[in-house]
């Protein structure tokens, strides 16, 4: 398989990295971009040997696949990473945008569907999957990876209280408050 060649055994990859691959990581697009070291189809097959990875990053990537083949994913970076290897995920949290979509609805207002479909300025930029923390953690373990750890994580850690008092910020209040806008998991190959 002379694609295999092309990365780099030990190497980190950042699938679905767009224009900013994380440092450190290889980056990996369905399309070319000024990020993308490498462009492949990921929810297909991730063109190493087995054993092959250190890393794989999946930052904002795997909401845009199919649910139906989320699990199929998860087992091909299973595959690909070394015993050991870790993967980290950050993905749209489904319960906090059930949450404003519930709020905004209630109070008769708009909201933007780019939040919760994505800006879909091409094609495959829009979210094909939704996650909770035990559905993200279930998908983990059914792929075969051990120590998985899922948990929420908010957009602006940064901002306080304090920096809203003044203001009616519902996002800020929804986010802090109902639950998390994101999660974070983290496992390893086992």
């Amino acid at each position: 398989m002379s694609e295999s060649i092309l990365i780099p055994e030990g190497a980190s990859l950042d699938l679905g990295c767009a224009s900013k691959p994380r440092a450190g990581y290889l980056g990996v697009d369905m399309r070319a971009t000024d990020g993308s070291d490498f462009i492949f189809d990921f929810s297909v097959r991730i063109p190493c040997p087995p054993n092959w990875l250190s890393r794989i990053n999946m930052h904002h990537s795997l909401e845009h696949i199919s649910h139906r083949k989320a699990l199929h994913v998860l087992e091909e970076c299973n595959a690909a990473l070394k015993v050991c290897g870790l993967i980290e995920i950050i993905v749209p949290h489904d319960a906090f945008w059930y949450h404003v979509n519930l709020v905004l609805y209630y109070l008769k207002r708009e909201y933007n569907p780019d939040k919760l479909y994505a800006s879909q300025t091409f094609d495959g930029d829009y979210h094909r999957a939704g996650f909770t923390k035990s559905k993200l953690r279930d998908l983990l373990e059914r792929a075969g990876f051990g120590a998985v750890q899922v948990r929420g994580m908010r957009k602006r850690e940064d901002e306080s209280p304090e920096h809203q008092w003044g203001r009616f910020n519902l996002g800020w209040w929804i986010d802090n408050f109902i639950c998390a806008s994101q999660l974070y998991a983290k496992a390893i190959k086992i």
